[in-house]
């Protein structure tokens, strides 16, 4: 058994893409990500637009195209919460960032409460991906820090294509979307628990991973 670092919807994505390299990078740290051109542009777009939104001043030269998605969010009501982090333990009580029972994590790039309603929006940078596992998550994180939320509306705002992906949860339904929730999560936790982290070969292997000592790394799938 292998102790299991706080999850979050990112470790639990790299952990369904290979457990290899998830194993590898969050749980021996025998290797570290590198930062690719993608990744780099979207750390700085996230930066801009969360500077726009604190300051209330336009966006630099280089990222105006963002300018009108930053300013319609500055302009719906309530109280605004920028990159805010949350976390949860085992009970799914709200803990502190670090604190010793964290189990799970979440940032919201963009998280507005106004009295039973919320909305919950991530900006993204990349190609459009259709899995709102993450916007889930980000709905039972905001319904557990705020009591009084009955409904979320959650949204992937894809700055690249102009274009969004959005869903609404209701805290009735809680007990639904966590189920959801722990049977994406089970294998992992179950992976920790064997230590068995079995290499999931794919196109990504051959320029995209750092773990050279996987027997597929830059070759992929041979099948």
């Amino acid at each position: 058994m292998t102790k299991q670092p706080a999850w979050s919807y990112s470790s639990l994505s790299q952990f369904e893409t290979c457990p290899a390299q998830y194993a590898a990078e969050r749980v021996y740290k025998t290797i570290k990500r590198e930062d690719n051109e993608a990744s780099i542009w979207g750390t700085e777009v996230h930066s801009a637009i969360e500077t726009r939104l604190r300051t209330g001043n336009k966006l630099p030269e280089r990222f105006l195209a963002y300018e009108f998605a930053a300013s319609t969010i500055e302009r719906v009501g309530g109280d605004h919460f920028y990159e805010e982090q949350m976390s949860l333990n085992r009970l799914l009580r709200p803990v502190t960032w670090f604190a010793p029972d964290v189990w799970v994590r979440g940032i919201l790039d963009v998280l507005i409460v106004n009295g039973e309603t919320a909305v919950a929006l991530d900006w993204k940078t990349g190609k459009v991906k259709p899995d709102v596992t993450q916007l889930k998550l980000f709905a039972l994180l905001t319904f557990a820090h705020f009591p009084g939320v009955t409904t979320v509306s959650t949204v992937f705002q894809w700055l690249k294509f102009n274009t969004s992906t959005t869903d609404i949860f209701h805290r009735k339904d809680i007990d639904s979307l966590w189920e959801h929730m722990l049977q994406r999560y089970g294998p992992m936790e179950e992976a920790h628990r064997l230590d068995i982290w079995t290499p999931r070969p794919s196109g990504l292997c051959k320029n995209y991973c750092a773990h050279k000592e996987c027997e597929f790394h830059g070759v992929g799938n041979r099948r």
